[in-house]
């Protein structure tokens, strides 16, 4: 039986993925990054702050070990959401990074993240992720497949390869991975922002967010986005984040 690996970029919905696998009992592996230099230097971390690993980590170091001996019995299972929408989740997941503290969520404060997001950020990371993970230490071209945006999502190599869109219906994923993973796996929703304890924040800034275009361009006019949503898609996600004043 083949060993099903969530290998995907953080914040698109990868939880509700393992979490129906392991509801039928058998064993997943999520990982976020097989990257030498990520790994070793959360690693370094970890140990310099007297703490362990976030358990993401130590899956993948354990995983990227045995990797080159079982690649052959696994399943990379992974998903893809609107990259702009996925930096701001991803950011708000690691606030402590940019800001001190979550406090009162007053205009003041919600400007201050929305301005910190804008110019700090590092908008181009979901668009290159395949190519810095699956392409650089599997070996496996994403884009050589074909993603048929009616369906919501891709099977390749054999089947060793899944990925999703996050706003592919849940029963369509359920049924894909039953398919692939040969036995009955449900797919449920979960780890939703709405529940966390700074949504409030959170969609105020998702609100306020406005992008200038030659950033929004390089963003929706990457391999990555052009693979997985068709034109009119695209045009509505860049229309959604353009600010009023940029040039179009």
């Amino acid at each position: 039986m083949r060993t099903p690996i969530v290998y995907t970029m953080g914040k698109v919905a990868s939880s509700a993925i393992s979490t129906a696998i392991r509801r039928t009992g058998r064993l997943v592996h999520d990982i976020h990054t097989l990257n030498d230099e990520t790994l070793m230097r959360e690693m370094r971390k970890a140990v310099d702050e007297n703490r362990f690993p976030n358990p993401h980590f130590c899956v993948s170091m354990a995983w990227k070990a045995r990797e080159i001996t079982i690649r052959q019995r696994a399943v990379y299972i992974s998903l893809v959401r609107d990259p702009v929408a996925r930096n701001i989740s991803a950011y708000f997941q690691n606030l402590w990074r940019f800001v001190d503290k979550l406090d009162g969520g007053d205009r003041a404060e919600v400007d201050a993240y929305v301005d910190d997001f804008i110019n700090r950020y590092p908008h181009h990371f979901p668009v290159n992720w395949y190519d810095r993970e699956y392409k650089e230490f599997l070996d496996i071209d994403i884009y050589a497949g074909v993603f048929r945006t009616q369906n919501g999502y891709q099977l390749s190599h054999h089947e060793r390869v899944v990925i999703f869109r996050v706003d592919t219906p849940d029963e369509v994923k359920s049924r894909i991975l039953t398919k692939v993973l040969g036995f009955d796996v449900e797919v449920q929703r979960a780890n939703e922002a709405a529940e966390k304890a700074y949504s409030d924040d959170y969609e105020a800034v998702r609100a306020l967010v406005q992008l200038e275009a030659p950033l929004l361009d390089q963003i929706y006019g990457s391999q990555f986005v052009r693979h997985f949503w068709d034109d009119d898609e695209i045009e509505a996600m860049r229309a959604r984040w353009l600010a009023p004043n940029s040039q179009i």
